[in-house]
This record gives C-alpha cells, sequence and structure tokens, in this order.
C-alpha cells in the first residue's frame, strides 16, 4: 500500500512538473510572438516615416524650383516648413526603434499594440479589403486674374503632395474665367485641400472633385505641351467625364464637343499655360 501511494505521489509530481515546463514553453512562444510583432509594426511605421520623408523631399525640390523664378515670400516659407520637416523625419529615422515606437504610437509599453493603417494608406482604403479609387484631382472652377500654377502650386503644396497643375483658357470665349486640374497624389490629401484650401489671397475658390479624361490623364502623365482647350459654357458639370481635350488627343468620334486651336479663329498658343509638376 505504500508503494502504491508514493508511486501515485511521484506520478503527480511529475504531472506538476510537466504542466511547469508546458506553462514555460507557452509563455516563451507567446513573447517570441509578441516581439515578433512588435518588429513587425516598427518597420511598418519606419516605412511610413520614410515615405513622409521622400515626399517632403520631392515637394522641397519644387519649391526650390519656383523659388528660382520667383522670389516670394510665400514660396519661400513653404520651403522652409519643408525643409524643417525633412529634418524632423530623418531625425526620427536616424534614432532607430525605440524612437519610432515613442513618436509614432505615444504608447510604447502596450504588450498587445495593435497594428494601425499608416497614415499615407488611409486614404486609399474604404475598408480593409478595398481599394479607393476616387479621384485625387480637384478643379479650381474660376481662377482669379493673374493667377498662374506657380501661384496655385506654392497654394495647395501646404496641404499635400501636388503631382500636376494644369491651367485650362477658353478657346471660343476670351472673356471667360480660367480654370485649373490640381492633381494631388492621395485622396486624403485632396480631401484636406478641398477643406482648407478654398481661401485664396483674399478671395474664395471654388473648388470641385473633378475625374479626368483619358485624355487629360494622357496630357499630364507625358507632361505633353500641346494646347489645351475648353468649349464655352457655364463649366457646372464638375466631376462629369468630357469637356476639355487637347489638339494632341483629340475626343473621339462621333461627339466632337471640341475643337483644336487652329480651326478656332486664330487664337493663339498662350491662350492657356499647361504645367506639369514631377
Amino acid at each position: 500500500q505504500r508503494q502504491k501511494t508514493r508511486g501515485a505521489g511521484d506520478r503527480q509530481e511529475m504531472r506538476r512538473e510537466l504542466s511547469g515546463a508546458e506553462q514555460l514553453q507557452e509563455k516563451r512562444k507567446r513573447s517570441e510572438e509578441l516581439k515578433d510583432k512588435q518588429e513587425k509594426i516598427l518597420l511598418q511605421r519606419r516605412d511610413a516615416l520614410q515615405k513622409q520623408l521622400d515626399e517632403r523631399i520631392s515637394m522641397r525640390d519644387k519649391l526650390r524650383a519656383m523659388q528660382n523664378r520667383s522670389k516670394k515670400d510665400s514660396v519661400a516659407g513653404l520651403l522652409e516648413n519643408a525643409e524643417k520637416k525633412i529634418a524632423e523625419l530623418q531625425e526620427i529615422i536616424d534614432k532607430g526603434p525605440e524612437a519610432l515606437a515613442v513618436t509614432t504610437s505615444g504608447d510604447s509599453t502596450d504588450p498587445n499594440p495593435k497594428e494601425e493603417t499608416p497614415w499615407w494608406a488611409k486614404g486609399r482604403l474604404k475598408g480593409k479589403h478595398s481599394i479607393d479609387n476616387r479621384t485625387t484631382t480637384l478643379r479650381v472652377q474660376e481662377l482669379p486674374e493673374d493667377c498662374g500654377k506657380e501661384q496655385l502650386l506654392a497654394h495647395f503644396a501646404a496641404h499635400g503632395a501636388v503631382e500636376s497643375v494644369t491651367i485650362l483658357r477658353s478657346s471660343t470665349d476670351e472673356a471667360a474665367p480660367a480654370m485649373a486640374l490640381v492633381k494631388f497624389a492621395e485622396r486624403i490629401e485632396a480631401e484636406k485641400a478641398m477643406r482648407r484650401g478654398r481661401s485664396f489671397s483674399g478671395t474664395i475658390l471654388t473648388l470641385v472633385f473633378h475625374n479626368p479624361t483619358s485624355n487629360e490623364e494622357a496630357a499630364m502623365a507625358e507632361q505633353s505641351n500641346a494646347v489645351v482647350v475648353v468649349e464655352g459654357g457655364d463649366g457646372d458639370q464638375g466631376d462629369e467625364r468630357g469637356g476639355i481635350t487637347s489638339d494632341a488627343f483629340p475626343a473621339a468620334k462621333p461627339l466632337p464637343l471640341l475643337q483644336p486651336l487652329s480651326e478656332s479663329g486664330g487664337a493663339d498658343d498662350d491662350e492657356l499655360e499647361q504645367v506639369i509638376f514631377d
């Protein structure tokens, strides 16, 4: 009987030891998984910061090019802000994981940090698995007099990375106000400009989202020097396709909405300014 009792006690002790070893192994496994997850989050944050840095550097280069042609204070101020932001981002990236965790999460001690969508991806995502294909182009309905492409770029660059600025003038009505297409890199930046970019030099701009036609997209992508013309009209259909084309990319028949300048009664090429900033 004593031997049976002793044997049962030994088996219980072995089970306790085995259970303790399994628990320790499970804890180590969870610790390794948590460490891998944290490293993954830090890499995502570093990539997001690097993208911010690249965009700021690109914007700085554009502003420097503008400053060479224009000595306006507004351009100098934007350039100074861009330089400051670039220095801040570069400093954060150079410091490594600790700076990334503290700066981007605000709480580096959370044992179960949640993976967050980077800011630059939020504007492209409607849900977890859907791509946001909404337009990133704004149309300025009526440009103020003496408003050029450089002034527009300097104005909208404060709200995000501007990919292109195109100024459109009517070929049929010289008195009609010019319009402009401002294309942003991200939808979220275009939305920010829509909310905050209406005030311009003491006037209020009329901004609408614009879906560029295939002709417009090709002209901007190829940096075409072709003259873009706009059919005369009230221009109220800001988000509808059509109404803008170029003689390099003629409108498809049988809907010849617009005519090239060579057929518009002797209009000069300088009726329209088109500039694409890369």
